[in-house]
């Protein structure tokens, strides 16, 4: 969607799997966040020699566009006004890690200005790699929305100032879980993620306190508290660096891999589905935010008090198949690049 005056804007260019619904859609995603038509591309051939033929390319085969606009009276300046936008494309980025994120071949952001049409490029922002924690599946328009809804909850609240103490350490750990490739690493951010709001001071109570925000499917043949109680110890285990063989002993190095993978995607859906679930509550964000918060998680813990949420997790959504793993990236290897 294109405004229908003179303006800046930043865009977000992705290259991924898309559904067969926005083939050619565009249309609005609230949040001031718009879905663009690939054929509305951006003429890049004069950044070809500065940024590179084959970034330029990247661009250019991104079959997902999305946009944000806003009316400038300086469009010939590069200047604060192209740093919010990005900024705000950046938080659509993260509302979409936070969503279920497809498997991206590149994404970039661009800024610059757009008048009678005319897009004209100012500047160029890589989006860094992402490792999935699912097996892959198409972008679409509802993810899409959801995305934006999650970039909404995060501007309020890191224009608050509440986002702060371990819940921002944790959303942090989240989003740093999501550019790691190796499985220990990714596992050990994920773990620190959920600590972000749990605040636990050990594996009992990392094991209650999550066991009263998630809930898994009724047809589930796992025991949820026994399997947060796995996740912590494999936390342990990789905390001092020990090898898969060690951490889960009893399985081959291949079955050792799969579980962590398994695992690793079950801490992506707990701690996604519960980041989002804090930011839609601003009053949440203040609490989690806070130290001594103990005798609340005491109370929930003991029933005393009701959860402050509550995360549906199907069993099938992680415990995947071999043939789901092989679309994962960075199996777990002694050789490191």
């Amino acid at each position: 969607m294109r405004p229908a005056e003179a303006a800046k804007f930043a865009c977000l260019c992705i290259n991924a799997v898309t559904a067969n619904e926005l083939l050619g859609a565009s249309g609005d995603l609230g949040g001031e966040f718009s879905l663009g038509s690939p054929t509305e591309k951006v003429d890049l051939d004069l950044w070809a020699e500065a940024v590179g033929k084959q970034r330029i390319r990247e661009i250019n085969d991104s079959n997902v566009w999305i946009w944000a606009f806003r009316h400038s009276d300086r469009l010939a300046v590069t200047d604060a006004e192209n740093r919010e936008l990005e900024e705000r494309m950046f938080r659509f980025w993260k509302g979409l890690l936070l969503n279920r994120p497809p498997l991206v071949h590149s994404a970039w952001i661009l800024t610059g200005s757009q008048r009678d049409g005319v897009s004209d490029v100012a500047t160029f922002s890589s989006v860094g790699h992402i490792f999935i924690k699912e097996a892959p599946f198409p972008i679409t328009r509802a993810m899409l929305r959801s995305a934006s809804e999650t970039a909404q909850h995060l501007e309020l609240a890191f224009a608050s100032g509440d986002l702060r103490g371990r819940v921002e350490r944790g959303l942090t750990a989240f989003f740093g879980a999501m550019g790691n490739q190796f499985l220990d690493e990714s596992i050990l951010a994920l773990e620190r993620s959920l600590e972000g709001i749990l605040h636990p001071n050990d594996k009992v109570q990392f094991v209650k306190r999550a066991a009263r925000i998630f809930n898994f499917d009724e047809e589930a043949t796992s025991s949820l508290e026994g399997v947060l109680a796995e996740a912590y110890d494999i936390r342990s285990g990789f905390t001092h660096a020990q090898p898969v063989e060690v951490v889960f002993p009893g399985l081959s190095p291949e079955q050792a891999v799969q579980r962590a993978q398994q695992l690793q995607t079950l801490l992506y859906f707990a701690a996604s589905r519960a980041y989002r679930a804090v930011l839609k509550e601003p009053a949440l964000v203040r609490q989690f935010a806070a130290e001594g918060i103990g005798e609340y998680w005491g109370k929930v813990a003991t029933e005393k008090r009701l959860p402050p949420f509550v995360v549906q997790i199907a069993e099938h959504e992680w415990l995947l198949e071999h043939d789901d793993t092989r679309y994962l990236r960075g199996p777990m290897s002694a050789q490191r690049q």
